[in-house]
């Protein structure tokens, strides 16, 4: 099925939105996080993307405050953060976790992939929380 992406919507073929897409049209323009110094094209809309399906879910407001970018690539999704080593199977991380294992599901996905990296000192951008099969649940060993 061919997909057109407009702005921050994707429509399937004959016009129908899909439920990604409903909720980024209906949860407005997402603050632009921090990008890295090498913009790639089409990054800013799965950026916008994917903030407003997490703000919409997150009613606390405790995990997407967090978030300080987020990259896809096919069937997998980087959420960056500003969490810690520390921080490893924290609530923020399991939260957006789950978000965004089911942003890429709605998006068509059938085994969505998601890494929620941290900081580290020693280790750059460590991972703190993902899924990477169906049956995880998002929690690092």
């Amino acid at each position: 099925m061919p997909v057109i992406v407009l702005g921050a919507a994707v429509v399937a073929a004959g016009g129908r939105e899909t439920p990604r897409a409903e909720v980024a049209a209906r949860s407005g323009p997402a603050a632009r996080v921090q990008p890295p110094d090498d913009e790639r094209p089409g990054a800013d809309d799965a950026r916008a993307e994917a903030l407003a399906y997490f703000r919409l879910r997150d009613h606390e407001g405790d995990a997407v405050r967090h978030v300080t970018d987020v990259w896809q690539s096919g069937d997998y999704l980087r959420v960056y953060t500003d969490l810690g080593e520390g921080d490893v199977n924290a609530r923020p991380a399991l939260r957006l976790c789950g978000w965004a294992a089911r942003f890429l599901t709605d998006g068509g996905e059938e085994t969505p992939r998601v890494f929620v990296h941290g900081h580290s000192r020693d280790d750059g951008a460590i991972v703190l929380a993902n899924r990477r099969t169906a049956t995880d649940d998002c929690r690092v060993d």
